[in-house]
């Protein structure tokens, strides 16, 4: 029998050091691209290419037994509980619903506890997107980075 929590996708990518140069190249651009309601821009991210270490995490909300904002959060609480710990120096979270379905003001609200559970000092991106392949589900992209030595 398939538990309907298990999210669809997840995500746990690390990328240490500049040799990462294509791959946030290429993560630059889904994000600056993919986020139209609220726009992220490509010099956004340009601090992701001097990062000692970059942590991507990325989740589609889990509908069937709780509201898909608490879902996400408890999936990302319980998937990668070794980051709370972590001093990351920026925060990037790119957020996509579909049309029918979109952002309401209060699971916005609820997405500060994401924030919370890396670092509440850290700046904070917010780009929003549309993706009706999705459904009523939320697609979450969370881009953590740690600055490099200066």
């Amino acid at each position: 029998m398939m538990n309907n929590r298990i999210n669809k996708y997840q995500e746990f990518g690390r990328l240490r050091g500049k040799h990462w140069m294509a791959q946030i190249d290429e993560m630059v651009w889904a994000l600056s691209n993919g986020s139209k309601k609220v726009p992220f821009k490509r010099e956004d991210f340009t601090y992701l290419y001097d990062a000692e270490e970059i942590v991507k995490l990325r989740f589609f909300s889990a509908t069937a037994e709780e509201n898909r904002v608490d879902s996400l959060v408890r999936e990302i609480d319980h998937a990668y509980p070794s980051l709370n710990s972590c001093a990351f120096t920026h925060i990037a979270m790119f957020v996509q619903t579909s049309t029918k379905n979109p952002l309401m003001m209060h699971e916005f609200n609820k997405l500060s506890e994401v924030v919370a559970m890396f670092n509440i000092d850290a700046p904070v991106l917010w780009g929003l997107g549309e993706d009706d392949s999705i459904g009523e589900e939320i697609f979450i992209t969370i881009i953590l980075s740690k600055e490099g030595e200066q």
